[in-house]
């Protein structure tokens, strides 16, 4: 597929789950696009000066209710994945499908997308994080707020893993009822899992593979680079009011963070950092040693920061490990765990969430000597390869792409006659 000059280029739908991490790295996988493609968001109130800035047009259509997904995921309630409501998001999709007539959709975190790509005809690109394909090498281990992670502690490991992997594929076959009915409902193809519903025509797998291992990829699976909102050179009036004589903090708990899990770093023994936040719109945060900022990306102050404490997400943590900066969570939800422990197995960050409060202290001045040690190089290093190889691959990955769909296509039509 060749980049387009002409003024008329294919339409692409982009559908990213209602979060600032989803819509940013969508936003980010675009600029890659976008000589290829004519794009159009999802509408999101939210997001919307995002999508405006970087020059894209919107659609409106329903989705999932983000904040609703959000207080379900805390509690383990999956309730927000019912029939009624999935049935409702998959017509809506149809429908802008049908309409707009798109050469390609892009789903992120959009579950219902495959059966209205599917019912359309339509090609459908998935966005994945690594540690939720079927293809992940690592377990996807219990969360810790999990009613059973106490008892599964006090079993011997490879007991513990088998049961885990046993009880996720019954979970996650569970999850996928609704999707069955709607299914048979509209007479799409069968499809048994959770995991199977995120998957597209083709899959853009955009983690690292040395934090999150895949095994055996089919071949319309691709290993992109991290998508994180890009850093900026504009300047920060944060930046002259630090102290260079201080170590210095960013702290971000992103759109899905608990700002009262922090509230510690209000304690006197951490006035010796300079502790600069983003989205501590409650102020929970304070102290003469504090600034803070509703949105922060700025490429000078990540120069000055010595370690990043968040919430273990996904854009958060590749933007602090593109500047060799190491990483502290505090997790609200499981997918932030997968996350930490991938840092956590690389050496490169911690999860607090196990650490007394005594001791936050002790971990902290640890950690913060670390900022572009080996480890750290090592990785930013990684990213900026991965960044190269993919403005250089990006078209050989949709000329694959778009073919071996034809191919999958011609060889269904062959089959069903």
């Amino acid at each position: 597929m060749e980049k387009c000059t002409s003024k008329i280029k294919p339409l692409l739908l982009i559908f990213p789950y209602d979060v600032m991490a989803h819509y940013l790295r969508c936003l980010q996988l675009c600029g890659y696009l976008k000589p290829y493609f004519r794009i159009k968001f999802i509408y999101s109130a939210k997001f919307y000066s995002f999508i405006r800035e970087a020059g894209f047009e919107t659609f409106e259509c329903a989705s999932l209710d983000s904040e609703k997904v959000q207080r379900c995921m805390t509690s383990f309630d999956f309730s927000w994945l019912n029939e009624p409501e999935l049935n409702c998001i998959y017509t809506a999709q149809v429908k802008i499908i049908t309409v707009l007539k798109p050469a390609a959709v892009l789903g992120d975190m959009s579950p219902t997308l495959k059966m209205a790509a599917e019912q359309t005809g339509v090609f459908h690109f998935s966005l994945h994080n690594g540690y939720m394909t079927q293809y992940y090498a690592c377990i996807r281990r219990m969360s810790r707020k999990h009613p059973f992670h106490s008892i599964f502690n006090l079993l011997p490991p490879s007991i513990a893993e088998y049961m885990t992997n046993v009880g996720e594929q019954l979970y996650f076959r569970n999850l996928h009822a609704a999707f069955r009915r709607i299914r048979k409902r509209y007479g799409l193809s069968k499809k048994y899992t959770y995991l199977q519903e995120l998957e597209g025509d083709a899959n853009l797998v955009c983690d690292l593979q040395e934090l999150f291992p895949q095994i055996d990829l089919p071949s319309n699976y691709f290993a992109i680079p991290p998508l994180y909102h890009p850093l900026q050179d504009k300047p920060l009036e944060a930046v002259a009011k630090l102290d260079l004589t201080k170590k210095t903090l960013f702290v971000s708990m992103g759109s899905t963070g608990n700002w009262k899990d922090l509230d510690f770093l209000n304690n006197n023994q951490f006035n010796k950092y300079n502790i600069v936040t983003a989205g501590d719109t409650d102020k929970i945060l304070k102290g003469c040693n504090v600034f803070s900022y509703s949105f922060i990306n700025n490429k000078e102050l990540f120069k000055l920061t010595d370690l990043v404490i968040c919430h273990g997400g996904n854009g958060t943590i590749y933007q602090s490990l593109s500047c060799g900066i190491p990483i502290l969570c505090k997790t609200t939800h499981v997918e932030q765990e997968y996350n930490a422990d991938g840092l956590e197995r690389l050496g490169l960050g911690q999860r607090l969430d196990k650490v007394r409060k005594e001791d936050y202290i002790t971990v902290i001045d640890k950690w913060i000597k670390k900022k572009n040690s080996k480890e750290f190089v090592s990785i930013k290093n990684n990213i900026q390869k991965a960044n190269n190889r993919f403005e250089e691959t990006i078209e050989d990955l949709l000329n694959i792409s778009f073919h071996q769909n034809f191919l999958k296509k011609q060889l269904f039509k062959s089959e069903v006659h």
